[in-house]
């Protein structure tokens, strides 16, 4: 109901955090029902998936999450709302692009990534940008890569003005 309020107001994209208690408890085709039940409603919109990285415990379940996304037909993976306590971390980006390096290569159809949730340096959004390069090599663009940077912005502007 959400998501249709949010597609009959105008919204052009989507965001929609995985369910990770289903993911944790291994009830992959409820994840999986859920989601596609949520593209389908929003249709040819730009649907960005939220794994909330630093909860899923294990490497193994953020690229489960991941294929899980993929394969719901998410446009963008994104590590983190940025409300938890651990948010985006590399070793989560290269899981991340790892399946959406996979999927690109099985069936053609690309996705994007986003890095949010922590990052405030510029030498962190450095190593995001250098990490999605090397998966995605130098044709990167806002349909591919993305970062949240409430926190980085804040403090680019702090070092500007200091």
């Amino acid at each position: 109901q959400e998501v249709k309020y949010a597609v009959d107001e105008g919204a052009d994209e989507i965001d929609t955090v995985l369910s990770r208690g289903m993911l944790l408890e291994g009830k992959y085709d409820v994840v999986f029902e859920e989601l596609m039940a949520i593209r389908s409603v929003c249709k040819n919109l730009k649907l960005k998936v939220i794994l909330e990285t630093g909860e899923l415990q294990t490497t193994d379940n953020i690229y489960i999450a991941s294929k899980i996304a993929l394969a719901a037909g998410a446009d963008f993976i994104k590590t983190s709302t940025g409300k938890i306590a651990v948010g985006a971390t590399e070793k989560a980006a290269y899981i991340i692009l790892k399946a959406i390096q996979e999927e690109a290569e099985n069936t053609g159809r690309i996705a994007g990534f986003k890095a949010a949730g922590g990052i405030s340096t510029a030498l962190q959004a450095l190593n995001y940008y250098k990490i999605t390069e090397y998966f995605i090599g130098n044709n990167i663009d806002n349909n591919r890569f993305r970062i949240g940077a409430s926190r980085l912005t804040k403090s680019l502007y702090e070092q500007l003005t200091a």
